[in-house]
């Protein structure tokens, strides 16, 4: 059993928030998280005969419930939701209601307005590098620090890191020897188009639904814009940041990943041009090596070994 970080902050909001909605990817370990939280009193809507109770009469199903209650699959019968929404605002006891979906059900038009200021939304991802070593994690917290931490990493191989990668987070998958985990990951987007997709709209075609994401799998790395932000953006003359993380507060730090064991000044380069960008808001920029030591490259530029994600 892996140790989820995202645990006691459920656990927290269950405290006085009436509903809280697990979400993220089928498979990452969302109804083994819920069934720990909540051992008593868990329905799931993946078996047929609750789901056609659900669909039948969804006033009088949540009305049935046994309070506390973890609900699991919430997205197989979308109007679920509304009748969840109307049994909390007769009453909003917090705690009520931990529920589960692996697609985002609040984009559906039907519920999309149905649980604000009544649910708290929680997104689980497949397991960190720290959660499948057992291992607390404090890296992102640390950088966002005026001072890092003095601390030595572990070196890591090149073989052990890109092992790290292609082996991936998914409880599932990890326990499938290697040579095992294409046929895995294989049905699991097979899986998640037939199942999870159609459960949102009506798809066409499948197939080619299904090679329009292994495209889309083939350009990680590349640049990926999400909004019209500076934040997203390289420059005129080329420099870019692998990855860049915002606080609340509006501070930003920029992570730069490299696979060698070694980093020079030109490794900072589009870290610089971040830190000009950004001003009083950059608080460190970061390039992560195969290294052991973390080292000063000038104000606010450190390199540091990749081991500390997970160690």
């Amino acid at each position: 059993m892996y140790p989820r970080g995202i645990r006691p902050r459920i656990e927290r909001a269950l405290l006085d928030t009436p509903a809280v909605f697990v979400t993220g990817p089928r498979q990452s370990g969302k109804s083994t998280l819920v069934r720990l939280i909540r051992q008593d009193g868990y329905v799931t809507l993946d078996r047929a005969t609750v789901r056609a109770g659900a669909g039948a009469d969804p006033d009088g199903f949540v009305a049935g419930l046994p309070v506390p209650v973890a609900l699991d699959e919430v997205q197989r019968v979308p109007d679920l939701l509304l009748a969840v929404k109307a049994e909390i605002d007769e009453n909003r006891q917090p705690g009520r209601f931990l529920l589960t979906g692996s697609a985002n059900v609040l984009m559906l038009p039907k519920v999309a307005d149905a649980l604000p200021g009544r649910m708290e939304i929680v997104e689980l991802w497949p397991l960190s590098q720290g959660e499948i070593d057992n291992r607390p994690e404090s890296f992102v917290d640390a950088v966002f620090e005026t001072v890092l931490p003095a601390v030595v990493g572990t070196r890591v191989s090149r073989g052990e890191l890109f092992d790290r990668v292609l082996c991936g987070g998914f409880p599932e998958s990890l326990q499938r020897p290697a040579d095992r985990r294409a046929d895995w990951f294989e049905s699991y987007l097979t899986a998640v188009v037939e199942r999870e997709v159609r459960d949102l709209s009506n798809v066409g075609s499948v197939a080619e639904l299904t090679m329009m994401i292994q495209l889309i799998a083939a350009r990680a790395g590349s640049l990926f814009n999400l909004a019209p932000a500076w934040l997203t953006s390289g420059t005129r003359s080329g420099e870019e940041v692998d990855l860049v993380m915002e606080a609340r507060d509006g501070t930003i730090v920029g992570i730069e990943v490299k696979s060698s064991a070694t980093v020079r000044s030109g490794d900072f380069a589009g870290l610089r041009v971040l830190a000009e960008i950004a001003g009083h808001r950059f608080r460190r920029g970061v390039v992560l090596y195969t290294g052991t030591d973390v080292v000063s490259f000038g104000p606010k530029l450190v390199a540091a070994p990749v081991s500390l994600l997970w160690s």
